[in-house]
């Protein structure tokens, strides 16, 4: 059974369901998080002690708009801060560590689906499912301590299964020392997340958490109110406050927008200083901050944009018995694919959605249809002298090649010419 629900499929499908029931909603986060905080343990540093008080910080205040002028050594300097500290910071201000305390749950269940409910203890009673380490260890070198306990969440159950979990009623979260540990690194998590819904196109949530990443601590207490449409989500931060070992203590404000594993908005961490992160400035996934209004540095918690989607196309057109057949080829399984008929004579392209797509013996797919001629000004006798082009959709992005006479006039941004 592990093999079929290795790591790399939950944290490719398992994880972005998760994640769309919190604050940071971005996706499977693992190529946003600073490098202490990552989901795979074993990219943190291993600690004797990974216990946690579960208590909340009352925060920074937050009536001066560029931070504490007092000096108070228990607020967070940012100024004097590692980029790492800084980093760890904003990533706790958009709810990554709470995240992270999800996709724990996750992982246990997929351990627990591997070892037939026995490393960790999993239990489903109801509508909660109920994750027990006994200082066991799996296979693959992870060892489980504490407990969990997710009620009216969405689990592995719900994935696989029959849903348990009502949208109409909270889910709530509850962890008691839960720790994950492998060698070379773990983590750990204490408190408690609320949320008024488990996947509610408006939402609640609030987060009591400590987490501990050995060489990385934090406390957190998160609320938030939250908006999901079609697939985009926008949070304002209602009340916030956070203290990291090393750094100190510090409130948080923001406006957070996150879709397609990218932030938009803007956070402030307020706490000797007053640090504020662009998120609506990006490049190659990294978002510009600044302390106190000057510029400071970046940090990359956004997946880079993705690269412009290239396949290759061929096409094929004939008439028979005066109608125009048109074939579309494409080495991919893309979701549509359009033809695009140009005369010498026409104004405006013919614009007809190719079907019935077919795998090819060389590893392509052909599409076909037969486009309507009838009141166009174009014949078969002008084939020759026809521009063909071919639009394939996949996941949202579009690819597309022309040929015939004027090819070299066809947009390569595959808008409409």
């Amino acid at each position: 059974m592990m093999d079929a629900l290795g790591r790399a499929g939950w944290r490719s499908s398992l994880l972005a369901v998760a994640m769309a029931s919190f604050l940071a909603g971005c996706g499977d986060d693992s190529s946003s998080h600073p490098p202490a905080s990552t989901d795979d343990p074993s990219a943190s540093t291993a600690s004797e002690d990974s216990g946690l008080d579960g208590s909340t910080t009352s925060g920074a205040d937050e009536s001066s708009a560029s931070g504490d002028e007092s000096g108070d050594p228990s607020l967070a300097d940012f100024s004097r801060a590692s980029p790492e500290l800084v980093e760890f910071a904003i990533g706790t201000g958009l709810g990554l560590r709470t995240s992270d305390a999800y996709s724990a749950i996750m992982q246990g269940e997929v351990h627990g689906e591997a070892t037939q409910g026995q490393c960790p203890i999993r239990d489903y009673i109801g509508d909660t499912m109920t994750l027990t380490g006994t200082g066991c260890t799996t296979d693959d070198g992870y060892t489980y301590d504490g407990m969990v306990s997710a009620q009216n969440a969405i689990t592995l159950r719900d994935l696989l299964g029959s849903p348990t979990y009502d949208v109409s009623r909270p889910m709530v979260l509850q962890f008691d020392a839960l720790s994950i540990a492998r060698p070379g690194g773990g983590r750990a998590f204490e408190g408690r997340v609320e949320q008024s819904s488990p996947m509610a196109e408006h939402y609640t949530s609030h987060s009591t958490l400590a987490a501990d990443y050995g060489t990385r601590r934090s406390i957190e207490d998160l609320e938030a109110s939250c908006t999901l449409v079609d697939g985009e989500r926008q949070c304002t931060i209602t009340s916030g406050s956070a203290m990291i070992d090393g750094l100190g203590e510090f409130s948080i404000r923001g406006m957070i927008g996150s879709a397609n594993a990218r932030f938009f908005g803007w956070l402030e961490l307020v706490g000797q200083q007053t640090l504020r992160v662009d998120l609506d400035a990006v490049d190659a996934g990294c978002h510009p901050y600044a302390i106190d209004g000057e510029l400071a540095g970046e940090v990359c918690v956004s997946s880079p944009e993705p690269p412009p989607l290239t396949l290759d196309l061929g096409y094929g057109a004939g008439c028979l018995d005066e109608q125009l057949r048109l074939e579309g080829y494409v080495d991919a399984d893309v979701d549509a694919m359009s033809m695009e008929v140009l005369g010498p004579q026409m104004v405006t392209p013919l614009r007809t959605p190719l079907t019935n797509p077919t795998p090819t013996a060389d590893g392509q797919w052909a599409w076909s249809a037969i486009a309507s001629i009838d009141g166009i000004p174009w014949s078969c006798d002008e084939l020759g002298e026809t521009t063909f082009r071919l639009i394939a959709r996949l996941d949202g992005e579009r690819a597309c090649d022309a040929w015939g006479p004027a090819a070299s006039a066809a947009p390569a941004d595959c808008a409409d010419w």
